[in-house]
């Protein structure tokens, strides 16, 4: 799985749904050659608007506020996936496990060319 601190740099190409599973696609434009990798989400996770009063919870429809936006900073912790895109949006993406949660609670694709 790649390092999701690889994201920081990277912008949003597309947001979706894949069988169950929310996602969204990052792009790398900063090599000889465009890639891109996909973070999907399997459990409980929120966005922040840059102002912070606005608090959407975890529907794709959540996610489209975060299109076409370049990614500031990454942070893992033991609790939590977060994202801080330029301009202040914010993605919380929980690391436990809900009853819907099939198997890992977020991950990475591959990065693809």
């Amino acid at each position: 799985m790649p390092d999701p601190t690889e994201l920081v740099g990277c912008f949003t190409v597309e947001v979706g749904e894949r069988q169950a599973w929310p996602f969204i696609t990052f792009c790398d434009n900063r090599g000889s050659k465009s890639r891109e990798v996909r973070l999907y989400l399997d459990t409980s996770y929120s966005v922040r608007s840059p102002n912070g009063d606005a608090s959407l919870e975890g529907t794709v429809y959540d996610l489209l506020e975060l299109n076409n936006l370049l990614v500031d900073a990454v942070e893992v912790s033991e609790d939590a996936l977060v994202i801080t895109w330029a301009g202040g949006f914010r993605l919380q993406v929980s690391n436990v496990a809900e009853p819907q949660t099939t198997g890992d609670v977020w991950w990475l694709s591959p990065w693809l060319a």
